[in-house]
């Protein structure tokens, strides 16, 4: 018997960075015990552009009414498990914006978004390649790295 195809999930995230190039990261708690952390974003509704959906989510999960780019800066393919554990094939369009300080709030948060999100906090390029913490998506470091100018060797995670 084949299992079950996985739902195609389409999904928005924004990369924001504040003045000094740190990146925004939410740190999710997931009822199945994982955690991690995570760009801004989330599935796109029905009849909702992908930038759209990144501004709306970045509302809702940060409490951010930026501008955005107006093209993304990088797609990405996954596997991913959502909160109530329903796997999918993940693809995430991820758009730019910049913050001139670093307030983040969950204020406009739904109540599911408050049940997973945890903390927010900014992330240097330095950080992100030292960290044994997970952190979505995958590429994340040299996605900053090539966004930002700064020097692009990566660093070994620590154990």
């Amino acid at each position: 018997m084949n299992p079950s195809p996985r739902r195609l999930r389409h999904s928005a995230r924004v990369l924001v960075l504040d003045p000094v190039g740190a990146v925004l990261l939410i740190r999710f708690a997931m009822p199945d015990g994982r955690r991690f952390w995570a760009l801004p974003g989330g599935e796109i509704e029905p009849g909702e552009s992908p930038r759209a959906a990144a501004r709306r989510e970045l509302y809702e999960e940060a409490g951010l009414e930026l501008a955005l780019s107006a093209d993304p800066v990088d797609r990405v393919r996954d596997v991913m498990t959502l909160y109530d554990g329903e796997v999918v094939d993940a693809e995430e369009t991820i758009f730019l914006a910049h913050a001139s300080d670093r307030r983040a709030s969950f204020a406009a948060s739904t109540e599911i978004e408050l049940s997973v999100l945890k903390e927010h906090r900014w992330w240097s390029l330095g950080e992100l390649r030292l960290t044994a913490e997970t952190v979505y998506p995958m590429n994340l470091a040299e996605l900053l790295a090539s966004l930002t100018g700064q020097a692009a060797e990566p660093s070994p995670r620590l154990p």
